[in-house]
């Protein structure tokens, strides 16, 4: 078991810094993503893997995984951030290969409704309490949530 979580740790951390040297990547002001470059996107798994990632219903699950969140969360704030990039986060045709199950802008839309539930949740209980808590990786995640939500949106709108 310890061997097991400990390669599932490992394997986030590689995750974490291959997501972010391509969020560094795409959140470059100096550069902009091609044409050729969005075909080449459309039909890698990078897209799939975060229409996996966030179709995770669960905010405690994905707490256990947060710094591998966060990362999702850059990346898709990083794609939304370039003019040519940010139509990969709305229906892709289904030409393209590996065929899109849902939107990434639909799934945002469903986690960031969960965000503001659990938000919610949290703060009558804190009020309720009377607690001041320090923000736990569970609250941070879902304020991320919100935060790449409401920028998506804000492109998502131009787009269509």
């Amino acid at each position: 078991m310890n061997q097991y979580l400990e390669n599932k740790k490992q394997r986030n951390e590689q995750v974490v810094i291959l997501v972010d040297i391509v969020s560094n990547l795409f959140a470059s002001d100096e550069w902009e993503a091609s044409t050729q470059l969005v075909e080449q996107i459309l039909e890698s798994a990078l897209l799939p893997i975060l229409e996996s990632a966030f179709r995770n219903g669960s905010f405690l699950d994905m707490a256990k995984e947060a710094q591998v969140y966060h990362s999702y969360c850059a990346l898709t704030r990083a794609i939304a951030g370039q003019k040519n990039l940010a139509a990969c986060l709305v229906e892709i045709d289904k030409r393209y290969k590996p065929v899109q199950v849902e939107p990434i802008y639909k799934l945002l839309s469903k986690l960031n409704d969960l965000a503001t539930i659990f938000l919610n949740c949290l703060t009558d209980t804190l009020t309720e309490n009377k607690v001041e808590q320090p923000q736990d990786e569970s609250e941070m995640l879902a304020r991320d949530v919100k935060k790449t939500y409401d920028l998506v949106m804000d492109v998502v709108d131009e787009i269509l």
